[in-house]
């Protein structure tokens, strides 16, 4: 076995932080997943949501054959929101009426929502990036929000955090604004747990490479963290000012509480068996971790190895 033994003053937390962070480097372990706290405001109950639907579609098919397709793509846009893809489809396949411009533009973007909500991210994207924005119409807004949602779920967050940039120009004020940055952030969130790169150096804007940058290091869910605090410091000194600041609280873990005293702390790994792997990947994730706290408080590591005794088998 190798002992390892520090003299630090701490907290027990701050010890199970550092076995943590230690193994959170370990490529041998899977990452833990956490699920998102959700938006502020809860969304209605499904069933709700499927009455206006079907009050929506009713009233379509009771209206007169000019008022026929503004109807519709209310319609479809309600079951799209009740989670009810394959209504949303069937209303927009019965619109048989003409279209003014901004409609043909609507009817486009819910095409391309219907076909992320049927897990085709891929091609939405297509559809989406051959609409032309609505721009100056009361389609606008929609058009934008769908676009963020497309593009991340595509893995294009340059595209998608623009797309946001650009909604936030046309919300009706601070409260649009900051439901706009929650569900960025929580959607590059959603885009790092899938695998996509987020880099800042995809992009020249510092605004875009600001929520890049938080969108990699932003936390999963609540908690403390060793770096915590050193990490929302260097990111508001890297972009002040920047739209997401006002979220920077929520979005990293607060610092670890230290409290109770300690002298030594030890962390004892096998050096030889069938656990050494694991063994070395955890001691340099562990050694990683202690990099991370302050010179001034960082504990001085004293090394000493030893061997464990072959077990003698009985009658030997």
């Amino acid at each position: 076995m190798q002992t390892r033994s520090f003299s630090y003053p701490g907290s027990p937390s701050l010890i199970a932080a550092l076995v943590l962070t230690a193994l959170a480097g370990c490529s041998s372990f899977p990452p833990a997943t956490f699920p998102d706290a959700g938006s502020a405001a809860a969304p209605a109950p499904a069933s709700t949501r499927e009455k206006s639907a079907a009050a929506l579609d009713e009233a379509a098919r009771r209206a007169a054959p000019d008022a026929q397709p503004a109807l519709q793509l209310q319609a479809a846009r309600a079951w799209l929101q009740a989670g009810r893809s394959a209504d949303a489809t069937r209303v927009l396949r019965s619109i048989k009426g003409p279209l003014t411009p901004l409609q043909v533009s609507e009817r486009r973007v819910l095409e391309a929502d219907i076909e992320l909500a049927n897990g085709k991210a891929q091609h939405a994207w297509q559809l989406m990036s051959a609409v032309p924005e609505p721009t100056g119409t009361p389609g606008a807004p929609q058009y934008l929000e769908s676009r963020m949602r497309i593009a991340l779920a595509a893995g294009r967050p340059v595209d998608g955090v623009r797309a946001e940039m650009a909604a936030e120009r046309l919300a009706a004020g601070n409260g649009e604004r900051t439901r706009l940055r929650s569900e960025l952030l929580s959607l590059l969130r959603e885009a790092r747990a899938r695998g996509v790169k987020l880099e800042p150096e995809a992009s020249q804007d510092p605004v875009v490479r600001g929520w890049l940058d938080l969108g990699a290091i932003a936390a999963t869910s609540g908690g403390a963290s060793l770096n915590g605090a050193a990490e929302a410091a260097r990111w508001r000194a890297r972009y002040p000012n920047h739209p997401a600041t006002e979220l920077l609280a929520g979005a990293l873990p607060g610092p670890l509480p230290v409290s109770a005293q300690l002298r030594r702390i030890a962390l004892l790994l096998p050096i030889s068996g069938p656990a050494a792997h694991y063994a070395a990947t955890i001691r340099a994730g562990f050694d990683y971790a202690l990099q991370q706290l302050p010179a001034a408080a960082r504990p001085a590591a004293r090394r000493r190895s030893q061997r464990l005794p072959t077990p003698v088998s009985p009658g030997s």
